[in-house]
């Protein structure tokens, strides 16, 4: 006679993973689409830093000081050596809102 095998012990319910958003300020800048109305909030500072953080999720390597200095002060920012640097088109879409945004104001 074959022994009988206990059941399994009840297992917790799987949760979902939640995927990490991009580190900075503006994680949205690097997940969704954004509008003129997002924006329209933002000073222009913030527009700034929002459009070269996209560029520093990928190790772009500042020429200015300024914003050199300001992604050095993050712990996730790291320059990519070799100066290349390839956005996605999600990205290459809010950049450009986001330059819109910021020659309207001028």
């Amino acid at each position: 006679m074959a022994a009988r095998r206990a059941d399994p012990e009840p297992q917790p319910a799987a949760t979902a993973q939640v995927s990490a958003l991009p580190p900075g300020r503006f994680p949205e800048a690097s997940t969704r689409r954004l509008s003129a109305a997002d924006l329209a909030r933002l000073s222009a500072q913030d527009l700034a830093e929002m459009r070269n953080e996209i560029y520093a999720r990928h190790g772009y390597v500042f020429k200015t000081a300024r914003w050199s200095r300001h992604f050095q002060a993050t712990n996730w920012y790291r320059p990519n050596p070799d100066g290349t640097v390839t956005l996605t088109p999600l990205e290459q879409a809010n950049v450009a809102v986001i330059q819109a945004e910021e020659r309207s104001r001028r």
